[in-house]
């Protein structure tokens, strides 16, 4: 529905009323009118999606800023899917301010224009019309009127036509499920002459755009900045704020809402240790699930060791003296977990995400082993 929609990251956010025509009926549309209906906000938290270039926007909203609706809207957005574009940076060329012509033409059924899947359309010629008029104002002759998008934030969703590599000199035509190979045609580098044909296609160099010289040549007339590379983490605590971590005890004579809790992490050599605790607000706080969440305390901080360190080995031992803490989180399933559990929040991110390539041990101690015996440093 994200991508029929075309309009927003967050679908369920948009008035059924004024947007609802432009999806295929379904649950997904019957759940979306219903939150609409009665106001009921629903946040989809990983939609897959990611705007490719700065300062980029929906393709499907520019036409609504021009004043585009109704039956005109729809007609639109039936060429949009049937083009696969969902951003305007998909209908723009390598320089992110003028138009990639191609989109003025229709898409050949057997062509592939996006990484994404869309759903199949067939327009009518007369969609196509406005859908050439439309796109004209969006984005005229000229070039964008107002802000050209930025570099790419990442390799994006559109299949470009063309790529370059100015370092190993080669220019690169994906065509027909095929990929033409261009060289220098003169010392200016300018022109680019076809070398070899037919060649099984692989995703090379930067994307760009070209215009045809004559027959045999074409002119590189714009190529598109790299994105800049993710800055990898270097400690623990950065890759722990790129995530906000949460965590939980509970006491209810002081509050029944909350809960809490405390970890400590050693290394076995001597090497150091982490201590930490976690406070949490919630109306299903209880000791149990104070316990699951230093328990998950623990696992997020290994996981982002393991962010850290890719290939680390060896293994670990998570100590608790909850039994039935650790026998929950030991014993997870590998793909779901059974309808009705209680606290599956904490134990779905623990499914899912705390997988590591070290292993993990659970061992059970006895609680408030501090009353009877001392602390004694050796």
């Amino acid at each position: 529905m994200l991508i029929e929609l075309g309009i927003s990251m967050q679908p369920f956010q948009e008035s059924f009323d004024e947007y609802g025509g432009l999806v295929t009926w379904s649950w997904m549309a019957s759940l979306w009118e219903k939150c609409s209906k009665f106001k009921i906000k629903v946040v989809v938290n990983d939609t897959g999606l990611e705007w490719p270039r700065e300062r980029d926007r929906w393709l499907l909203r520019e036409f609504i800023r021009l004043g585009y609706k109704g039956t005109d809207l729809t007609q639109l957005n039936r060429v949009r899917l049937h083009q696969q574009v969902s951003f305007l940076s998909d209908i723009v060329n390598a320089s992110g301010g003028e138009l990639d012509e191609r989109y003025l033409k229709k898409r050949p059924r057997n062509e592939r224009w996006s990484v994404i899947d869309f759903p199949k359309e067939n327009p009518a010629a007369s969609d196509f019309r406005l859908w050439a008029v439309a796109i004209r104002r969006v984005v005229p002759t000229g070039g964008l009127s107002d802000v050209r998008l930025g570099r790419m934030l990442h390799s994006g969703y559109k299949l470009w036509e063309w790529r370059v590599n100015r370092t190993e000199q080669y220019l690169l035509h994906y065509t027909k499920g095929k990929m033409d190979v261009y060289e220098p045609a003169s010392a200016s580098r300018r022109r680019w002459q076809c070398v070899v044909s037919d060649c099984e296609p692989e995703v090379l160099g930067l994307p760009c755009s070209v215009r045809n010289q004559d027959g045999s040549t074409v002119t590189v007339v714009a190529s598109a900045e790299p994105p800049v590379p993710e800055e990898r983490p270097r400690t623990i605590c950065e890759v722990l704020g790129e995530w906000g971590v949460t965590d939980g005890s509970y006491i209810k004579e002081i509050t029944r809402e909350a809960c809490s809790s405390g970890f400590v992490l050693e290394c076995t050599a001597g090497r150091g240790r982490i201590i930490g605790s976690f406070p949490e607000q919630s109306k299903d706080a209880c000791a149990y699930r104070g316990e699951l969440l230093g328990l998950l305390a623990i696992h997020l901080v290994l996981l982002a060791a393991n962010k850290l360190e890719p290939q680390l080995q060896g293994s670990v031992e998570i100590v608790s003296d909850c039994l039935g803490a650790l026998s929950r989180v030991s014993n997870l399933p590998d793909d779901r977990l059974p309808s009705g559990c209680k606290h599956s929040d904490i134990l779905k991110v623990i499914m899912t995400q705390c997988n590591y390539t070290f292993t993990c041990k659970y061992e059970h101690v006895d609680a408030h082993q501090d009353e009877k015996k001392p602390y004694i440093l050796s």
